[in-house]
């Protein structure tokens, strides 16, 4: 079966010249783009092709997702949504429906064991509560007293089991959450708990409120029960036709552990994988942080990571399933005011004038990490939110670099949202290229403004200077901290307005041109897997991975960009969405 489309622009992305070569149509045969010229050229190439009349739609290559988390989008398909709470008013009103619920549904199935299970929610932010500030173990433990008292046709065993349901609150950017008292208490938090690269909120007393950030937060997550597995995939299913609706063709679960795997691993084999996935193994679970440092010393080269348990999926695709390496977490999130700053955040009432946030780890055991991934010579992402946290990353990938030739491994500075001009003029000659994570400019850019001052959150995401430089670039929404909607993000960089209508930019820094922006999305994205020669233009050979859409990305005002719309998507040639 061959396919012919015309009738609109075939934007190619092929050209370096602004994505100018733009043919009349497109041919495309066994998964491939065949031929590209005039309609009456490619019909005589193959009489038998079936048209297809864009109707003065775009025809692009798909969408290649620069990172995101999409097993842990498809766990979210399973939490009680707090997404756009405007009060803890409403946290708490969503949380009372879902404890309603579970316990109508133990009354009703006489399944009274599900009131032990955790209740996961996920979505809330603090940034845009009218109290500015994280629910706490206070107010869930008084929901969940209350529901409780209100089933009183529940036995009394069971109502003292919804009483003590485990709530585990987490917040939007997934560094950050809240727990109840039963949540602390499984979760081994309590007055004498530290836990290094995390923080555990305290009361006057010294007790946790069950407010957590990062490694303290992580390890009441880690007891969640795990859904079955026919669940896992099913919510799969579902996250993956969300990628596709908004033009993705390739995805990236980028902290995947073995669980994670696992399931992709299983759904590939299935034939349940509708696009291309590319995971990243969390590299703490292959050594962990207080051994990697003797581990490297010591030269030893005998961790069992995923890549050599795996070598069918070692930078190669199997049932659309690759894995592409490491991922590694140098510090939080600006937002939540985790991310490691060289210079300290405005004052804030429960921190000091010199807070600076926080490293996940130390400089030896960051420079182990990027030594780990160089002798395995694979590609690493590393989160670094913060510009102290680049800076950790830039002395580690220098030293990989010298000691095991690094640069040659593409490896990605994943979200950078306050790389410094001296910082980034410095990746091109370590072999680092960033992935930003621009969408911050909208969502997050007025609590930016109030954490950094309007000089830094003006700055944040430097795509125009990273253009000016010649540094490829890939953009993200971090799904599941975001939908994983790419034209939104495209309208974001363009525009960066925030929520509050503050125009947050600085010309020459922030203000990258839009065949920059779409060739983020398009052609870096394939640069970036080391798939530039199958994917990410519509040329010869390459892999027929395609979107339509209502309107070219390139030509139409920047306002109109928020408002153009996915029509179909296309993997290997065939149909994966159409609106």
């Amino acid at each position: 079966m061959s396919d012919i489309y015309y009738g609109g622009d075939i934007v190619t992305m092929a050209s370096d010249s602004h994505g100018a070569t733009n043919p009349e149509a497109v041919l495309v045969a066994d998964g491939r783009v065949q031929a590209l010229g005039a309609l009456e050229q490619l019909r005589a190439l193959d009489s038998g092709a079936a048209l297809h009349d864009l109707g003065g739609d775009a025809l692009l290559p798909g969408f290649i997702d620069g990172h995101s988390h999409i097993v842990q989008y498809a766990s979210t398909f399973g939490c009680v949504d707090m997404t756009g709470s405007r009060s803890l008013d409403e946290v708490a009103r969503r949380l009372r429906n879902a404890l309603r619920e579970r316990g109508r549904e133990a009354l009703r199935t006489g399944d009274y064991g599900m009131l032990d299970e955790w209740l996961a929610c996920f979505g809330y932010d603090d940034n845009v509560l009218a109290e500015r500030r994280h629910p706490d173990r206070y107010m869930l433990d008084r929901v969940c007293a209350e529901v409780a008292d209100e089933l009183s046709e529940l036995p009394e065993q069971a109502r003292r089991a919804l009483a003590h349901t485990p709530v585990l609150v987490t917040h939007a950017s997934g560094h950050v959450g809240a727990m109840d008292s039963e949540a602390l208490r499984r979760a081994g938090i309590t007055a004498d708990t530290e836990i290094p690269g995390g923080h555990i909120a305290r009361d006057a007393q010294g007790e946790p409120t069950g407010y957590a950030e990062e490694a303290a937060f992580m390890r009441a997550a880690a007891q969640v029960g795990a859904p079955s597995q026919t669940q896992r995939l099913a919510r799969l299913d579902a996250a993956q036709c969300e990628y596709l609706r908004h033009g993705i063709t390739t995805a990236q679960e980028g902290l995947a552990r073995r669980a994670d795997v696992a399931l992709l691993d299983a759904a590939a084999r299935a034939g349940r994988l509708k696009l291309d996935v590319v995971a990243y193994q969390d590299v703490r679970e292959v050594v962990p942080p207080d051994g990697i440092v003797d581990y490297v010393r010591s030269g030893r080269d005998d961790a069992r990571d995923l890549m050599r348990e795996q070598p069918e999926l070692d930078m190669r695709y199997r049932g659309r399933l690759k894995l592409g390496g490491f991922k590694l977490l140098l510090d939080g999130s600006p937002q939540g005011r985790t991310a490691f700053l060289s210079q300290p955040y405005l004052p804030a009432q429960d921190q000091g004038e010199d807070y600076r946030g926080y490293p996940a780890m130390d400089d030896a055991q960051v420079e182990a990490y990027m030594l780990y991934a160089a002798r395995r010579e694979r590609q690493i992402l590393v989160h670094c939110n913060g510009d102290a946290a680049i800076d950790q990353l830039l002395h580690a990938q220098r030293i990989a670099c010298a000691q095991a030739g690094a640069a040659r491994n593409r490896n990605v500075a994943i979200h950078a949202q306050l790389m410094r001009p001296d910082q980034l003029k410095q990746l091109p000659e370590v072999g680092l290229m960033p992935s930003y994570f621009v969408a911050h400019v909208k969502y997050w850019g007025d609590a930016h403004l109030r954490n950094l001052g309007p000089e830094r959150a003006a700055a944040i995401s430097p795509l125009g200077l990273t253009e000016r430089l010649g540094i490829p670039f890939t953009l993200h929404q971090d799904t599941p901290v975001l939908p994983p909607d790419m034209l939104e993000t495209l309208s974001i960089a363009q525009q960066r307005i925030s929520r509050e209508g503050v125009h947050l930019a600085r010309a020459g820094i922030t203000d990258a041109s839009r065949d920059a922006l779409v060739r983020a999305i398009t052609a870096w994205g394939a640069y970036q897997y080391f798939e530039e020669a199958q994917k990410g233009t519509l040329e010869p050979g390459k892999r027929a991975d395609m979107v339509r859409l209502s309107a070219n990305p390139l030509s139409v005002d920047a306002q109109a960009l928020d408002s153009i719309e996915v029509r179909e998507t296309y993997v290997a040639g065939e149909l994966a969405f159409q609106a």
